[in-house]
This record gives structure tokens, C-alpha cells and sequence, in this order.
């Protein structure tokens, strides 16, 4: 009787949030803390405000670094950085195609790699990388498709993979050793995915015509000095990773401040203070998320719902519990990737204790992200959409082939984690 108890919690909790989101077109954020009341509710604990706000605040620290990699692209965006990287890899790189194709994918997830989020990538990066795969003779539809490819697998990439991270800190994980294997999860696919669409349809780009349509000016007038905000940023989180006992660890939130305040007498003037603003206002509806899964997990797992989902799990063969939890999260995460992150995530690692756990729950962040490419909601397919402005079920068409790509990079994770436990010692 207990455990049909604890089914119908989590029928109810997962009820209130495809009823919200879907039916009533509410926030995620707050759909999902409308589910932590109905499941406190159904637990007898009534409405625990104490646990409700302990939950809120849970995740405070990936709050902080989500908030300053945010500011921090928007003040390298607004300084010219991007576009004088685009321009820099036109200008040598248009009579190589492939290669171009593969440094735009590169350009594409590497805003998604310092922020965790993948609109981010599609907003900064997209609107630069678009322009030069048409001059390399894609359509809309296909630049658009490439864009949401790279933004979604840069959501995933180290340093900052926000469902990692929540993943982690549910099952009192920390957050290390997850540089090799998320980068074997998601490079992998993305050079694959590249090399099928370069090798099918990429040609040198016009360089006279790319200077009619991309701006050059940026890179000229500023040259090398334009892009040590960037490096400044990965050079040091690389160090301290390389060289833990030489170089000390600031935190991500102050290295990208540092980053941020570099980026104001590097590049272009622009005001910080609209700049944070404009980035705070497009972070919003993150940190909502990021808050409302906080109360979320701590109602989930005070009526006892998480354990009733682990010990459900324990008793499933393990390739069947892989094959099941491979369709159902991003299934799941069409709806919310976070919530399917940390819905599944946390019970999943604590039922397979066999296996490597970093591994894993690289692994468990990825399926969950590819619900930024999978409908209803498809929030990467729609932003890529947006800024191409195409049809974006024309891009979810496309979707299929690096989806499977990703997916099966997953499955190999999950199914012999113990055997690619040494990419956890890369950092």
C-alpha cells in the first residue's frame, strides 16, 4: 500500500506540471512549484514553508555562476568579441570549408560552455555563425538546424552544465571530475554531426561577398586585445584544473566578473550596467527554474517519492533500465529539461551504484538536454527558428540525425561507465 501511496504523490506532482505547462501555458518554475504543494499536501506535511524556502536556496551556488556567465557573454558580445571572432574565421578559413564548419560548430557551443544555457549560445552566437553557413551555400532551415545542434550540445559541455550540477548536488555529489567525460559526450557527436553536412554540402565562401555581410571592423580596429577577456576565462579555469596545487581556485563567479571587468578596456565602450541588466532580464527565467527545482527536490524526496522511484529501479535488469531511462528523458525533457534532470536523474544514479557515478550522470544531463531539440517545447529548435527566421518545424525535421548521434553516445556511457571511468581524471 505504501508504494501505490508514493505512486499516486508522483502521478499528482508530475500531473501539476503537464497540466500547468501545458494546458495553462504556465511558467515551468512556477508549475513546478505549484507540483512541491500538491505533493506536500498528499504527504500529510501540509504546506512546509520552512522546506519550501530551504529548497529555494538550494542551489545558490549554480545560480551565482549561471548569473556571471551570463553578464560576462553579454559584455564580450557587446564589446565586438564575437563578431570579430566570426570575421577572424571567414577570413581565414573561407577557402576551407570544412575546417570553417567545423571552428562555426566550436563558436556555437562555446557560449553554451560557460553559461549552461543554450539560448544564450543561439542568441550570441547564432545570429554570427547564420549568416557565413549561408555564404557556404546552406539554406535558412539548415543554418538554423546547425545552430540548434550547437547551442544544445554546448548546454552540455563543460565547465558549466546546470543539470550536471543539479544531478550531482541531489545525490551530495561534487561537482569534479565531469570535464572528460561530458566533453567525450558531446564533441564526439558534434564533429560527427558536422562532418556529415560539411562533407555533403560546404563550399569556400566569397570573400568579397562575406565582407558585404558580416562586420570586419570589430577585429581590425582592436586586433589581438579584443579577445583576452576570453581567454582570460578559459586559461585560468583550465589552470586551476591542470594545476590545482600552483594556481588557486577563485570560483567560477569571480573569474567570470574578472572576465567581465577585462572585457570593458578591451574591445568596444559600452555601459555595464545595461549590459548586466539586459542579461539579469534574459536570466530570469533560469534562475525561476533553478529555484522552483530546488522545491521541487525537497518536497520529492521528504514524502518519500524519490525512494519509491529507486527502489522500483533497483529491482529492473540494468539494460533494461538504461534502454527505458535513454527514451524517457528526453521525452520528458521535451516538456523540461531541468525537470527531467532532476526528476530521473538523482533516483537513476542511486539505483545503478554500480557503475562509474560521474559517467553516469554526464550521461543522465545530456538525455535530459536533448529536450531543448524535442517537442512540445523544443526551446533551442524555437529560439534557432527565430533568429533564421524559418519555420521551426522545419528544423525538427532535421533533428532526428544528431539526436541519435547524441543518444547513442549516451548509451555507450551508461552501459560501460566503469570502462570510460578514466575520463573522469581529465578534470
Amino acid at each position: 500500500m505504501f508504494f501505490e501511496y508514493e505512486l499516486l504523490i508522483l502521478l499528482a506532482m508530475i500531473g501539476t506540471i503537464l497540466l500547468l505547462n501545458l494546458v495553462f501555458k504556465l511558467p515551468t518554475s512556477i508549475a513546478m512549484v505549484a507540483a512541491a504543494v500538491v505533493g506536500a499536501l498528499l504527504g500529510g506535511e501540509g504546506i512546509p514553508l520552512r522546506h519550501l524556502f530551504e529548497g529555494g536556496f538550494a542551489f545558490i551556488d549554480t545560480a551565482m555562476i549561471i548569473s556571471t556567465a551570463m553578464i560576462f557573454m553579454y559584455a564580450v558580445r557587446a564589446s565586438g568579441t564575437l563578431e570579430a571572432f566570426g570575421s577572424f574565421l571567414v577570413r581565414h578559413f573561407h577557402r576551407r570549408p570544412m575546417l570553417l564548419l567545423l571552428l562555426l560548430m566550436f563558436a556555437l557551443i562555446f557560449p553554451g560552455m560557460l553559461t549552461g544555457t543554450a539560448a544564450v549560445s543561439v542568441l550570441c552566437a547564432g545570429a554570427i555563425v547564420i549568416p557565413v553557413l549561408e555564404l557556404m551555400g546552406y539554406t535558412a532551415v539548415e543554418s538554423a538546424t546547425f545552430v540548434a545542434v550547437g547551442a544544445t550540445l554546448g548546454m552540455a559541455a563543460p565547465p558549466v552544465n546546470i543539470s550536471a550540477m543539479l544531478i550531482a548536488s541531489s545525490v551530495d555529489m561534487t561537482y569534479s571530475g565531469f570535464t572528460g567525460p561530458l566533453l567525450f559526450i558531446t564533441l564526439i557527436p558534434a564533429f560527427i554531426y558536422t562532418l556529415i553536412v560539411g562533407i555533403k554540402k560546404a563550399k569556400p565562401v566569397d570573400l568579397e561577398e562575406a565582407k558585404q555581410k558580416i562586420d570586419f571592423s570589430a577585429g581590425q580596429e582592436f586586433g589581438f586585445r579584443i579577445y583576452i577577456p576570453i581567454l582570460f576565462v578559459v586559461l585560468l579555469t583550465a589552470a586551476v584544473r591542470i594545476f590545482p596545487r600552483y594556481v588557486p581556485d577563485l570560483g567560477m563567479p569571480l573569474v567570470f566578473t574578472l572576465g567581465t571587468l577585462i572585457s570593458l578596456f578591451t574591445g568596444r565602450k559600452f555601459n555595464l550596467l545595461d549590459t548586466a541588466t539586459r542579461a539579469m532580464h534574459d536570466n530570469v527565467s533560469v534562475l525561476g527554474k533553478i529555484m522552483a527545482v530546488g522545491m521541487f527536490l525537497q518536497i520529492f524526496i521528504l514524502v518519500g517519492v524519490r525512494g519509491y522511484i529507486v527502489t522500483n529501479f533497483v529491482v529492473l535488469p540494468k539494460t533494461v533500465l538504461i534502454l527505458v531511462v535513454v527514451v524517457l528523458m528526453p521525452v520528458f525533457a521535451g516538456i523540461s529539461v531541468i525537470g527531467s534532470a532532476t526528476l530521473f536523474g538523482p533516483p537513476l544514479i542511486l539505483a545503478m551504484l554500480s557503475g562509474n557515478q560521474i559517467v553516469m550522470a554526464a550521461a543522465l544531463s545530456m538525455l535530459a538536454i536533448l529536450g531543448e531539440m524535442m517537442p512540445p517545447m523544443a526551446l533551442c529548435s524555437n529560439y534557432a527558428a527565430k533568429v533564421a527566421n524559418v519555420n521551426y518545424g522545419e528544423i525538427l525535421k532535421r533533428s532526428p540525425l544528431p539526436i541519435v548521434i547524441t543518444l547513442i553516445m549516451c548509451l555507450v556511457c551508461l552501459l560501460f561507465s566503469n570502462q570510460l571511468g578514466f575520463l573522469t581524471s581529465l578534470g
